[in-house]
């Protein structure tokens, strides 16, 4: 796709939030399938980082990214697929907050 890992990592959490705004459960990623789509953006490239999603979200959530986004930005949260089949929005503790 021609982007780097630091811009995908960004467009999978702004990709998340937007779904979880629209409330298209369908189009949610768990972290797990985070992980998948950074191994399946970057085939070959075997980075531990890819399984550090909820790390990497931090440093998100931080702003320790330089982006013009930093303002503007919205909080990554991560997302769990529950016994119901339903995605549920958690905390940084895992536990659910919507």
């Amino acid at each position: 796709e021609g982007v780097g890992v630091q811009a995908m990592w960004q467009r999978l959490f702004l990709q998340n939030e937007e779904a979880w705004a629209g409330r298209q459960q369908k189009l949610l990623l768990s972290d797990e399938q985070i992980t998948e789509a950074m191994r399946s953006a970057f085939p070959g490239r075997e980075s531990a980082i890819f399984t550090e999603v909820r790390r990497v979200r931090a440093r998100w959530n931080r702003g320790a990214w330089g982006s013009s986004l930093k303002e503007d930005r919205p909080t990554s949260y991560r997302y769990v697929l529950n016994g119901d089949g339903k995605f549920h929005r958690t905390g940084s503790r895992g536990n659910p907050i919507e």
